[in-house]
């Protein structure tokens, strides 16, 4: 191999590229570059134009949102409760900014107790139960497959009991309540709410 030469490529070129990853990898949003830099190196899609997912309140109450929702998409009677149920709270103008943890953000399959440890250990913030239906409403089917996913959990708060919102690719809502224990499947991702102080960064 020649001197300055890495295979065919030149390390002079090289460097600025490798430079400019360690930097973003070190950064604020490390964890999102790793995420997308292995599923590169997987040779799957990166940085697909759904991320990041931002989903704004418009003060529905729970009745409007059942009415609109039952028209596009399969609605259980559970996610129905949880819709009227006391701890949804309805707000108006509000932006949440999702952020998704992947299969790939594991070593093994998770359980609902690692899922929210390796949530608060990047700042993310459970979800109001309005997310559910709001995040439902923006999904296609096209969405999932993009993502590589055939459902997306909505992590509300742990001591909301009543509900966790499952998003299906099948257009179904409804409600999940697995054990903090219980290992979730490898084509789940889970949802969460970015701090506010949380900027996404393309390039």
């Amino acid at each position: 191999m020649s001197t300055g030469m890495l295979g065919r490529v030149s390390l002079s070129d090289l460097q600025g590229p490798m430079n400019d990853l360690m930097e973003k990898l070190a950064g604020p949003n490390g964890h999102r570059w790793l995420r997308e830099l292995n599923r590169f190196l997987r040779r799957q899609g990166t940085w697909t134009s759904l991320l990041p997912l931002v989903v704004e309140s418009d003060g529905n109450s729970g009745e409007d949102y059942i009415r609109y929702l039952a028209r596009n998409w399969e609605l259980n009677n559970h996610a129905k409760q949880a819709i009227l149920s006391p701890e949804f709270v309805v707000t108006r103008d509000v932006k949440y900014e999702i952020q998704l943890l992947m299969r790939s953000d594991f070593d093994v399959l998770p359980t609902s107790k690692s899922v929210y440890q390796v949530a608060a250990g990047r700042g993310y913030k459970p979800a109001p139960l309005e997310v559910g239906p709001l995040l439902r409403s923006m999904m296609r089917r096209n969405d999932f497959k993009k993502l590589g996913i055939q459902c997306i959990v909505v992590m509300q708060p742990e001591e909301i009991l009543t509900a966790r919102f499952y998003i299906g690719m099948d257009d179904t809502l409804s409600v999940v309540a697995p054990g903090a224990e219980k290992r979730w499947s490898n084509d789940t991702a889970w949802a969460f709410v970015a701090p506010e102080e949380d900027v996404y960064v393309h390039a």
